[in-house]
């Protein structure tokens, strides 16, 4: 049974990230981890992504703490966290198998390395599969269906509620509505106008047809009171008020582009009249659009080559605690990266200043360089330098080779094989496990870049650099033009103690 377990805590869509399925998944599993005994080591949570395939961010860096054999137990609270896909479910074990990792279920509790937990793996990775694909059919169906009769597909749009005052969960509801807790003014099946969320979205296209950029109305908005109906969630925001969120440029942006506010419903490139009142007419939709098309000349709105930003997603201002996003910007003449903080979009007052990527990614060496990797780490990591480079399919074939010399040796103990028999198989296997490559690496040379990690950070491309920023880092916290401090994940803080 393993010691040390990391957990993997999973949600798919907008209503379960602001719910409480993430924080009862990692209560269960970490009440179970404890009851068991087990040290908890790395949580991975991922929200807003889909079970189908494996393009998690949290997921990736999942698989590669388990390929460094950071833990020795995968918990999920159930099976379909990782996958509804048997195929992919079933190689994803077989990875955890290699690399010594035991999965864990809290939900099935059974035990997937012997036949008869393979087996219910098996059955259970079916079901799911027909369950997403089952699922898919009917939500495509569904909203088809919802698209015709003129309702609203996904999440309400800015300016718009169920009318349901009396009962209102909406987070733009109590102590901003001025109608919340009164008498219902809808069904809760059609959309209404809300009273004060409509009121900034008809402010919105006037104040981009009056020559105003996203950015412009963004601050405008936050200014006037007025705020999105999406709400902060603590895991993914450390500045969660439990309040709604301000609006940001992005939001502006895709909101002023929406024909919904003319009382359309879009679906799959048809425009359907809605049964909701349009909020902004023709004319004003117009003017808006047109003004966003002539910014985007004046701007010179030209397509930047795509740039890579080592600390996407890591780095944060000290002073307000805003993510920082990387930007391409033209200076003098020559297209330069950036750090740019948008606590500015969402209206925050900080006077962090724009920081050159170059700059600020040159000091994080600073840090890389200071890392001493303990011995056990360094024997450990060698040891397993030498033997990735076996192909998976290979390592596959060895073990399933090495589970059939154990078959046979158990058929003859038990005395179903004769002895000629037994060794004539035996020395049939063991000829096909003579025969697989083994490739290996230099165990010196490793040794030597793991003794310098500023000289093995040199050698490392952009993304092998970014992977472990990743797995050593939760945050990167910049002051002006220097990073004040790194916030290293629980694995890894004994390096910078």
């Amino acid at each position: 049974m393993p010691k040390q377990v990391a957990l993997y805590a999973r949600v798919s869509s907008e209503m379960q990230v602001e719910g409480f399925s993430i924080d009862a998944q990692l209560r269960i599993m970490r009440e179970f981890a404890a009851d068991q005994r087990w040290e908890i080591v790395r949580e991975y949570v991922e929200e807003g992504f889909t079970a189908e395939n494996d393009d998690r961010p949290q997921f990736q860096i999942l698989l590669r703490d388990a390929k460094l054999r950071l833990f020795d137990g995968l918990l999920v609270h159930k099976l379909d966290r990782l996958y509804r896909n048997l195929t992919q479910l079933l190689d994803l074990v077989s990875q955890l198998e290699i690399n010594g990792i035991t999965l864990i279920s809290v939900t099935e509790r059974v035990d997937f390395s012997t036949p008869s937990g393979k087996m219910l793996l098996t059955n259970i990775g079916m079901i799911s599969e027909f369950y997403l694909n089952n699922l898919r059919e009917e939500t495509v169906k569904g909203k088809h269906q919802r698209a015709l009769a003129g309702l609203w597909n996904g999440d309400i749009p800015y300016g718009y509620c169920k009318g349901l005052c009396s009962r209102c969960e909406n987070p733009n509801g109590k102590g901003y509505c001025p109608d919340y807790g009164k008498p219902d003014k809808g069904d809760g099946k059609t959309l209404i106008a809300h009273p004060k969320d409509s009121k900034g979205l008809v402010q919105a296209f006037h104040l981009q047809a009056s020559v105003k950029s996203d950015i412009q109305v963004t601050h405008e908005l936050n200014r006037r009171g007025f705020r999105t109906n999406r709400k902060y969630h603590k895991h993914s925001d450390s500045r969660n008020t439990g309040g709604p969120k301000p609006f940001c440029k992005e939001t502006v942006r895709t909101m002023l582009q929406n024909p919904f506010y003319m009382g359309f419903v879009h679906y799959k490139g048809q425009l359907i009249p809605g049964k909701h009142p349009a909020l902004v007419d023709r004319q004003l939709f117009d003017a808006a659009m047109k003004v966003r098309q002539q910014l985007r000349r004046t701007n010179g709105a030209t397509p930047h080559k795509k740039r890579f930003y080592l600390f996407t997603s890591l780095i944060r201002c000290a002073k307000c605690g805003y993510v920082m996003r990387g930007r391409t910007h033209e200076y003098k003449g020559k297209e330069e990266r950036h750090y740019v903080d948008i606590g500015r979009e969402h209206s925050v007052k900080c006077d962090q200043s724009w920081i050159v990527a170059d700059d600020i990614e040159q000091q994080i060496e600073k840090y890389i360089r200071q890392i001493r990797l303990p011995k056990p780490w360094i024997d450990r990591i060698v040891q397993l330098a030498t033997a990735t480079e076996q192909s998976q399919e290979d390592e596959r074939k060895r073990l399933v080779l090495r589970s059939r010399l154990e078959r046979l040796q158990r058929l003859f103990v038990a005395g179903d094989l004769s002895e000629p028999t037994y060794e004539q198989e035996k020395a049939k296997v063991e000829r096909q496990l003579a025969q697989l490559p083994i490739t290996t690496t230099p165990a010196k040379k490793i040794r030597a870049y793991l003794k310098d990690m500023g000289a093995l950070w040199k050698r490392l491309t952009d993304q092998e650099r970014q992977a472990i920023l990743n797995s050593l880092f939760k945050g990167i916290y910049v002051r002006g033009k220097t990073i004040e401090r790194v916030e290293p994940r629980k694995s890894f803080k004994i390096l910078f103690e």
